[in-house]
């Protein structure tokens, strides 16, 4: 039986009294505190989502438009193209090879591009192609060695020819 009054008074608290009474209302101070935080939460949430759009846009134009960042930067026409080479290629045969338009300015190019044309010419093992402002292309190459070289006489002429080693050729 007293177990029974045991339960029957746990079960009655002050807690399950019915109050028909509202809860007391929010201070002017206590609203005023409440409405910054909402504000300060807000504001974090809108810097967050401006930073995360711009950088967003900044690599969208970095990948697909180059030439609107070109645009944007004042650069001057390339005036020289300085090749450093261990070989025997040099700035006229860069120049030849590259057909660099007249007014290029040193932001529009493609260097990628540029070392393609490079890389395409059997003798240059390594090209690496770099802007130093404010109007110089430079091009650090490195050359491909003969192996071999053979004289023919062709009709009283005489030419030579060499073949470039390449990773297929030296491993006979």
């Amino acid at each position: 039986m007293s177990e029974e009054k045991d339960t029957a008074a746990a079960e009655r608290s002050w807690r399950t009294i019915r109050q028909d009474v509202t809860p007391r209302a929010m201070s002017a101070r206590g609203r005023r505190r409440q409405q910054m935080a909402w504000f300060k939460g807000a504001a974090l949430v809108a810097l967050t989502g401006a930073v995360a759009w711009g950088v967003y846009e900044m690599v969208h134009t970095w990948e697909n438009d180059r030439a609107a960042i070109a645009s944007a930067v004042k650069s001057e026409p390339v005036k020289d193209i300085v090749v450093i080479t261990d070989g025997v290629l040099g700035n006229e045969w860069a120049a030849r090879v590259l057909a660099l338009p007249r007014h290029t300015t040193l932001m529009a190019l493609d260097l990628a591009a540029l070392r393609e044309k490079l890389m395409a010419v059997g003798q240059v093992r390594v090209a690496v192609l770099t802007r130093n402002f404010p109007d110089t292309l430079r091009i650090d190459l490195q050359e491909r060695t003969p192996v071999a070289r053979i004289q023919v006489e062709d009709g009283g002429e005489r030419n030579s020819c060499s073949w470039p080693r390449t990773a297929s050729s030296t491993r006979a």
